[in-house]
């Protein structure tokens, strides 16, 4: 029905609105059972929500319909202008996934997990200051039981957990190729959902079905300091003919300058 919906919407122009995006937020969640609910709202370059206002009104709208239907809500605005972790692409992010559940993991991924995380033990009432939340969640991390979780929940949708016991067990791209900096410089900002539609273009196929093992990693960030020839990301892919293609988008995504930007926070806001 969601899908049939979403559609809907894009044939009516309505995908970015604020009121249709609440409802199908909410509406699953509601009909979960939950009765607690930590959502993120991205917004810049990467998401579909490219002002940080706009992405503020959803987080109050949502938060506002959620306790009209008697829930606890909380709300965080985070900053998308830039790939959130170190890799783009199905099977990259996954095994970036099973790092992070093992206490590893790039910093900016852990940050938004361990806020988000922090919020739900909060609403759960697990934990009842700032700082016991984020031992808790933390707890979790480093102790082996957030990773057991997700096992649990991989192998209750029929997945194959020997792939997080053992992660070589994925297949890899057949090639990969750095993208060098074409200058020495700062890394000054990033379009990520640049980066997302040369993965897209890499992982496309007549078959109807995305290539899981392609995409991109070790993204440099913003802030981040290169020399000329030095790669930006590495490309993982599988088949030669889209590389050009794809190579258009992910080249684009980078703008270097000589000085030194001051990267983005993470999280923006919190609404509740």
């Amino acid at each position: 029905m969601d899908t049939t919906l979403y559609k809907l919407r894009e044939l009516t122009g309505t995908v970015p609105s604020l009121q249709l995006i609440t409802v199908s937020v909410l509406s699953k969640k509601l009909a979960e059972g939950a009765e607690g609910l930590a959502v993120d709202v991205k917004w810049g370059n990467g998401s579909f929500i490219k002002e940080l206002e706009q992405a503020k009104q959803l987080a109050r709208s949502i938060t506002r319909v959620a306790r009209g239907m008697k829930r606890r809500c909380v709300a965080l605005v985070t900053d998308m202008n830039q790939p959130l972790g170190d890799t783009v692409g199905t099977a990259l992010e996954i095994q970036e996934t099973i790092k992070l559940l093992k206490g590893e993991g790039p910093e900016d991924l852990k940050e938004l997990v361990l806020k988000m995380g922090m919020e739900i033990v909060r609403l759960a009432g697990v934990a009842g200051s700032t700082l016991s939340a984020k031992q808790t969640v933390e707890k979790h991390l480093s102790d082996g039981s957030a990773l057991a979780k997700f096992k649990e929940m991989v192998a209750a949708q029929g997945g194959n957990v020997a792939f997080i016991d053992d992660p070589s067990k994925f297949t890899p791209a057949r090639y990969i190729r750095k993208l060098p900096a074409p200058k020495r410089g700062y890394v000054h900002t990033i379009n990520a959902g640049m980066i997302a539609r040369g993965v897209q273009v890499l992982a496309s196929n007549k078959k109807g079905k995305p290539d899981p093992a392609v995409g991109v990693s070790e993204i440099k960030k913003v802030g981040t300091q290169v020399k000329q020839g030095e790669p930006l990301m590495m490309i993982h892919y599988n088949d030669e003919s889209k590389l050009e293609a794809a190579l258009e988008y992910l080249r684009s995504a980078y703008r270097l300058a000589p000085k030194r930007p001051t990267p983005p926070p993470l999280v923006v806001e919190r609404v509740a």
